[in-house]
C-alpha cells in the first residue's frame, strides 16, 4: 500500500540529469523515490484493508558521524497486488497553451535510446500529451466509466462532455484530439474550474453514483495567467466537498515541480511526470489502477513514548502539522504492486526519533503505536501495537530488516542530492528564477531556460559524494536490489559534473 499524495515517481529529476542539467531541489523527494522501489514491510500478506507494520534501526550517519534512530511505518493492504480500480468518472484537462508546442530539448534530440526513432515533431510536448490522452481513453471501461475532456490555454474549452465511454464515438474523438494545435497563454485555473464544474454537475444529477471521481491534469505547469493560490483553493474545495481528486501528469523538462508539489499536498492528489508515450504505457499498465484508487483517508499513527519523540518525518508531502507532534498523519493511501518476494511498492514512511529531555533517569524503551484511519465510506478503524525498541546503546548499526535498511539508504541519498543542489544554487545562483522574472520565463524557449541550469558540484560536496558513494556500493551488495544501480549512475553524474 502506498501514500496516495505527492510525487509517484522521480522521472522529472532523472530526465533533467540525463540532459546534464541541474534539477530543481523540489524535483527529488523521498516519497517519489520510494514509489519506484519495493520494500519488505515485515509481513507478506494481510486480511485488513489497511495494516501498519513498524521496523526500527539505529545507524551512524556516514557523513555526519551522528547516531540516528529511525522507525519505518510499513503500509499494507489486502488490496495490494490486485492491479484493480473502482470505476471512474474521469475528466481529462489538457494544456494546449503555446508552451506545449515546444520540444522537450532540441540539444538532446536523437540522443536518447528510447527516443532515437522519433521524429522531431513527435518530441514536442503536445504530441506526448496527446498520446497520453489517447492511451487513457483506450484504458477506460466502456460500460461502466465516464469520460469528459477539457482543453485550456488562456481560456477553457469543452472538447468532450462527460458521458459513458460506450456513448462516445471514440474514432471521431481521437481525430479531434489529433487536430489540436497549441497556442495562447496558460491559465490552469480556468481549466480546473471547468473540470470541477463538470464533475460536480454529474454528481448532482446522479446522487447514487458509486464511481470514483478524478481529474487528470496534463500540463507542463508553466502558468502565466490566473493565480496559484486560487488553484490551490479550488482543488481543496473539490476534494473536501465532492470527493473529487486530482492527478497531475507533468510534461516537459521545464515542468514546474514547485507548484505541483504544493498542489499534491491536497487530499487525494498526486502527480508523476512522463517524457514519452511509451513511458506512460508502462505507468498505465503497472501503476495507474493503484494511483487513482484511494482506499483510506486520515491514517494517523500516534506515538506514545517516555524516551523518544519525533524529530523528522519523510515519505509524505510535508506540512507544519507534524512539527513537535506525537503523531504521523498520512492524508490518503492506495493499494500497491507486490513483487514475487512479497515486497510492496512505495510502502514506506520514515520517522526519525530523538531522545526527549526528561527528568526520568531511566525512561522506558517501550513505545505504544496506535493507528487509526477512515475507509472511503467514512467508517473509522483502529490498530494498537505496544512494542519495545531493543537497541543496545553500544550498537552503531542495527536494522530490523532489509526494508528499513533500503529506506534509510534512499533517504540519506535523497538528502545528499538535495544538499548538493542547494549548495550549487547558493554559490552560483543557477536557477533561472534568480536570473529573470516570471514574465520573461514564458517568452523563452526550453533551451534558453535550461542553459542557465548546467549540472555542477562544489568541491566540498564532491568530497561528501565520494564518501557516500563507497557506502552506497557496500549497501547495494547487502540489499541485493539491482534497481539501486540507477541511483549509483546519478551519483556518478554528479561525481563527474563541472566543479565550482
Amino acid at each position: 500500500m502506498g501514500n496516495a499524495n505527492g510525487s509517484q515517481n522521480s522521472n522529472y529529476f532523472r530526465q533533467q540529469l540525463f540532459h546534464n542539467l541541474l534539477p530543481k531541489e523540489s524535483s527529488i523527494n523521498v516519497e517519489g523515490l520510494f514509489n519506484e522501489y519495493y520494500f519488505d514491510t515485515g509481513i507478506t500478506k494481510t486480511n485488513d484493508l489497511i495494516h501498519s507494520t513498524y521496523q526500527f534501526a539505529s545507524v551512524k550517519n556516514i557523513l555526519t558521524n551522528e547516531q540516528e534512530l529511525y522507525m519505518t511505518i510499513g503500509l499494507n493492504s489486502c488490496e495490494d497486488g490486485k492491479n484493480e480500480r473502482k470505476y471512474l468518472n474521469l475528466i481529462i484537462v489538457l494544456d494546449v497553451s503555446g508552451s506545449m508546442s515546444e520540444l522537450f530539448d532540441n540539444n538532446s534530440f536523437n540522443t536518447s535510446n528510447e527516443h532515437s526513432h522519433m521524429t522531431k515533431e513527435s518530441k514536442r510536448k503536445i504530441h506526448v500529451a496527446k498520446q497520453v490522452l489517447i492511451e487513457l481513453i483506450h484504458n477506460l471501461d466502456a460500460e461502466n466509466e465516464r469520460l469528459g475532456i477539457v482543453l485550456f490555454n488562456q481560456n477553457a474549452n469543452l472538447l468532450q462532455p462527460i458521458r459513458k465511454v460506450k456513448e462516445i464515438n471514440i474514432n471521431e474523438l481521437i481525430e479531434r484530439i489529433d487536430g489540436i494545435v497549441p497556442n495562447g497563454g496558460t491559465n490552469m485555473e480556468c481549466g480546473m474550474i471547468m473540470g470541477i464544474d463538470m464533475l460536480s454537475d454529474l454528481l448532482n444529477e446522479n446522487v447514487n453514483d458509486t464511481n470514483n471521481n478524478r481529474i487528470i491534469f496534463l500540463t507542463d505547469a508553466q502558468p502565466n495567467l490566473g493565480g496559484e493560490k486560487s488553484l490551490l483553493d479550488l482543488s481543496k474545495r473539490a476534494a473536501s466537498k465532492n470527493s473529487i481528486y486530482i492527478t497531475y501528469i507533468g510534461i516537459g523538462l521545464d515542468f514546474n515541480s514547485d507548484l505541483v508539489y504544493e498542489l499534491t499536498k491536497i487530499h487525494g492528489s498526486n502527480y508523476f511526470s512522463v517524457h514519452s508515450s511509451q513511458e506512460f504505457v508502462r505507468i498505465l499498465n503497472n501503476d495507474f489502477n493503484y494511483i487513482v484508487n484511494p482506499i483510506g483517508f486520515n491514517i494517523i499513527t500516534f506515538i506514545d513514548s517516555e524516551k523518544y519523540e519525533i524529530d523528522k518525518i519523510y515519505g509524505i508531502p510535508t506540512s507544519n502539522e507534524h512539527e513537535k507532534s506525537n503523531y504521523v498523519r498520512i492524508d490518503s493511501v492506495t493499494p500497491s504492486a507486490v513483487d514475487d518476494k512479497g515486497c510492496v511498492k512505495g510502502s514506506m514512511i520514515v520517522v526519525k526519533f530523538r531522545e526527549k529531555l526528561t527528568s526520568n533517569l531511566n525512561p522506558s524503551n517501550s513505545i505504544q503505536l496506535t493507528m487509526r484511519y477512515e475507509n472511503i465510506h467514512g467508517q473509522k478503524q483502529q490498530q494498537t501495537i505496544p512494542t519495545i525498541i531493543n537497541i543496545n546503546d553500544k550498537q552503531d548499526i542495527f536494522y530490523d530488516n532489509l526494508g528499513i535498511r533500503k529506506a534509510i539508504l534512499l533517504l540519506h541519498y535523497t538528502l545528499l542530492i538535495k544538499n548538493i543542489i542547494e549548495d550549487v544554487n547558493h554559490h552560483t545562483k543557477t536557477y533561472y528564477d534568480d536570473l529573470i522574472n516570471k514574465e520573461q520565463q514564458h517568452r523563452l524557449t526550453d533551451n534558453t531556460k535550461m542553459s542557465t541550469m548546467v549540472l555542477k558540484i562544489s568541491k566540498n560536496m564532491k568530497n561528501d559524494l565520494l564518501k557516500f558513494r563507497s557506502h552506497f556500493i557496500d549497501e547495494m551488495k547487502i540489499l541485493d536490489d539491482n534497481n539501486l544501480k540507477k541511483e549509483l549512475d546519478i551519483i556518478d553524474k554528479f561525481r563527474y559534473a563541472e566543479e565550482i
